[in-house]
């Protein structure tokens, strides 16, 4: 008899790609691994309507995404390839870099 399903090592994977390309990421799973059966499930994305705008910060230009939420509330993101470029110029680790130019960002919005 087989072992509980508790015992077995189980590894998922998540592929994710255009539509027409399913059936050849599928195969090739299919034909380099010891799988015998896929699960293959569509998704949408849902985006929230954006504006993008360019803040001037002590490390450099920076960018952001501004979104409205479905409540009417707004919110933004610093885009992280502004933030990775800023920390590398600055020879600064990325998440000290972005608490920075973050706070900065959200003094220029205030005013």
């Amino acid at each position: 008899s087989l072992p509980p399903l508790a015992h077995l090592d189980v590894l998922r994977l998540h592929a994710l790609g255009d539509a027409q390309a399913a059936d050849q990421v599928a195969d090739t799973i299919l034909n380099h691994s010891s799988t015998i059966g896929l699960r293959v499930l569509p998704f949408e994305k849902r985006v929230l309507p954006r504006e993008q705008l360019a803040f001037t910060t002590s490390l450099g230009e920076v960018r952001i995404k501004r979104v409205v939420q479905p409540d009417g509330n707004s919110r933004w993101k610093s885009e992280h390839d502004d933030i990775v470029a800023a920390a590398n110029a600055a020879d600064m680790d990325y998440q000290r870099a972005k608490q920075r130019i973050d706070a900065e960002i959200a003094r220029q919005l205030d005013d």
